[in-house]
This record gives structure tokens, sequence and C-alpha cells, in this order.
């Protein structure tokens, strides 16, 4: 879901991070973790950076808030608003 954090858009995301593909969980709190996220239905990269969340463990749902990286340069609108019901 995007919402806006003094008119910087937010995403609030739900990420999962699978036991063998890494050494550890990444630290989601440092402000320091950019991975690319790819939306669903297409091939582009789009950079982000988390800006906070308590610290996960492997094969369990993590909830945080990130930030895109390049908001003015690259096409974030494939990373569509959802709500649970």
């Amino acid at each position: 879901m995007i919402g806006t954090d003094e008119n910087r858009a937010v995403l609030h995301v739900e990420v999962i991070f699978w036991n063998g593909k890494r050494k550890g969980p990444p630290s989601l709190m440092s402000g320091k973790y950019c991975p690319h996220f790819v939306a669903m239905g297409t091939s582009e990269y789009l950079r982000i950076c988390f800006l906070d969340r308590t610290e996960c463990a492997f094969d369990e749902p993590a909830f945080g808030n990130a930030q895109p990286l390049y908001p003015d340069t690259m096409d974030y609108s494939s990373l569509k608003t959802m709500r649970s019901s």
C-alpha cells in the first residue's frame, strides 16, 4: 500500500525472506537496506529503501515502511495500492 509521509511517498509493505537464500535476514531498521522491487507482471526493477521495521525472521512475514529512491526519474506506479478487507 502506498501512503504519504510529509509529502513523500511511503510504501507499507509485507515481505518474506526465505531461509537458504541468505545467510541471515537483513536489518530493515538501519535505513541502509535498499533492495529492488519488481511488481508482479512487470520486469522493471524499482529501487526502494526500508525506513523502519522491527527485526525480521526467516520464512515469516515482516511488515515495514519503505520509500522509493528515485521517484523523480522512475515510474513506481506499478506498485499499486492494495487494501485488505
